[in-house]
């Protein structure tokens, strides 16, 4: 296998639920109990998948929190309300993938309540 040079073998889930040979598979499929070590087996592979689940979609969100720091029209959060809250028509213009139709909505809404003073 092509396993990266840092992997960490605790993120590895090699099971199964229905592992039993084939006598077993026919009993639980005459919706027959699974063995409570077949459960267990489960539920322990599916805490792990979920904390691995979390952790990842936590990344995610870090890193779109950093990326969106670092666009350029960040900088002008408090002039982009201000001018708005000032003047019932306000142009913003800038380069484009600066943050303009993804960012300013959001600045907006968050500002919402002072704005409507």
């Amino acid at each position: 296998m092509n396993l990266p040079s840092r992997y960490d073998p605790r993120y590895k889930v090699n099971s199964a639920v229905l592992t039993a040979p084939k006598p077993e598979l026919e009993r639980v499929a005459r919706n027959e109990r699974l063995p409570v070590a077949a459960v267990d087996e489960y539920r322990s592979m599916l805490a792990h998948y979920e904390d691995f689940h979390q952790r990842r979609a936590l990344a995610k969100l870090v890193k779109l929190a950093k990326d969106k720091s670092k666009l350029p029209i960040a900088a002008e959060l408090d002039a982009i309300v201000d001018a708005v809250r000032d003047h019932p028509v306000t142009l913003i213009a800038g380069d484009t993938g600066c943050g303009k139709s993804t960012q300013v909505p959001q600045y907006l809404l968050r500002a919402g309540e002072s704005l409507l003073i």
